[in-house]
């Protein structure tokens, strides 16, 4: 491509997660010599931007969408770049690109944790324009090698703690520069810190009482389905479901599991790593209990290996949560409730999920890998946030894939979000996104 192709270019960066990896992104980008620009919506935005081309909104929410169409216009934007496609910054954005015939690039934590991360074209989750028939999915993962899932970037725990008290930090000193800004995050961060701190130091108890309990369901013989529960504040949940919190989703579970499934069996829920509610989601499992007549068959851990349970599991059940794929590469029989990346014909139930208790059969094993490879090659690079050197390999990875608009490539890519249709089925629409 030449210089002057690459100056009519211009690459325009949102808000994207908690480290300098957007920063990162753009000097890739620089070096390749593509003109990059920002717009900042909080203190901490602007301290993780490492370069002079940004600018700062700090207009009320309402003027955000006048405000980039103009940036659009006025500035040559051809490329946005954002991390979680719902937030409202974000959705706006997507909509305005649209009319503008602008391209529109969607980061998020990767798909095939935990040593990668996700770049599609247009939008990701429900929203993804990756394919879902079984058939295209094997033409596309033709075109790749076999990934290579060993660990190459260790997470470091420390810079998911210190990324969150830059934000809350950053945020509070730079308030009056940005006063009206839009938080995508519903709990207070002095919830979540004071959550995250008693559940530390309250850990070593809870693994030993998960680990007794995982040994009184194994010594029993019981037969058990097991449920991977997502966090209240999940986007997967606020946006991707018709669930309001984890304990709607969890009556809806057990609603059909007490209908439908062997009297005999358990529900074994597996609590998510960053869970802190722990009392107020053993008080919900109890009153779900109750509720449904299901007293002594659910069993709550707040620890234990996934993929070992999931061996030994008569299926596996969660909302929406990446989870799965340790599911399916046990050869769970899985149900996913609500659209997601693995949620195909062949590795998922299709059917009416009460049906699901006694008619699921295990995914297929060559489906599974075919998707791992095509997922992979197509919208997923190496890396993680947590580790430096894994950061700069992902920003390079996809500064490279958006030069070269080589995202959702070798057919990855369907002009209609193709899970949009189950969304619909279950009550979950995106008018706001795509009116």
């Amino acid at each position: 491509m030449t210089s002057a192709s690459k100056r009519e270019r211009c690459f325009l960066f949102l808000q994207g997660p908690l480290s300098s990896f957007y920063s990162e992104i753009a000097a890739q980008l620089m070096s390749l010599g593509y003109p990059i620009l920002r717009v900042n919506f909080c203190g901490n935005d602007a301290v993780d931007w490492k370069h002079s081309e940004a600018i700062n909104f700090r207009e009320r929410p309402d003027r955000w969408e006048p405000f980039i169409q103009q940036l659009i216009e006025t500035r040559g934007v051809t490329d946005i770049i954002f991390h979680g496609d719902r937030r409202y910054y974000h959705v706006v954005a997507a909509r305005v690109a649209r009319a503008h015939g602008v391209d529109v690039a969607a980061t998020e934590l990767g798909y095939l944790r935990p040593d990668w991360m996700t770049l599609e074209r247009g939008a990701c989750s429900t929203l993804s324009h990756f394919p879902i028939e079984p058939d295209r999915i094997r033409e596309v993962a033709a075109h790749y090698g076999p990934p290579d899932f060993s660990v190459r970037f260790p997470s470091e725990g420390w810079r998911l703690v210190a990324q969150e008290l830059r934000f809350t930090l950053f945020n509070a000193l730079m308030w009056p520069l940005f006063p009206h800004y839009c938080n995508h995050r519903p709990e207070s961060r002095a919830e979540v810190y004071c959550g995250w701190l008693w559940a530390r130091l309250t850990q070593k108890k809870r693994e030993r009482r998960s680990a007794r309990l995982i040994d009184d369901v194994k010594r029993s013989g019981a037969a058990y389905y097991l449920v991977a529960l997502q966090l209240a504040g999940d986007f997967q949940l606020r946006e991707h479901s018709p669930f309001t919190d984890t304990g709607d989703a969890l009556r809806f579970m057990a609603r059909s599991f007490s209908r439908n499934a062997d009297r005999k069996s358990l529900l074994v829920l597996k609590s998510h790593p960053l869970e802190y509610r722990h009392r107020q989601l053993r008080q919900c499992v109890k009153a779900v209990e109750k509720e449904f007549d299901l007293d002594g068959r659910i069993v709550l851990i707040d620890a234990g290996n996934l993929a070992e349970l999931s061996k030994s599991a008569l299926g596996f059940v969660t909302v929406n949560s990446s989870a799965g794929f340790d599911a399916l590469a046990a050869g769970c029989p899985s149900i996913s409730v609500m659209p997601t990346s693995y949620d195909i014909a062949g590795l998922t139930f299709q059917g009416d999920n009460d049906d699901f208790w006694v008619t699921a059969r295990a995914p297929d094993a060559h489906l599974f890998e075919d998707l791992r490879r095509a997922l992979a090659g197509a919208i997923q690079v190496r890396g993680t946030l947590y580790n430096p050197d894994g950061l700069k390999f992902a920003a390079r990875a996809m500064a490279e894939r958006l030069a070269d608009r080589t995202l959702n490539a070798n057919g990855a890519f369907v002009s209609e979000p193709p899970r949009l249709a189950k969304a619909a089925r279950m009550g979950v629409t995106y008018a706001t996104a795509h009116g």
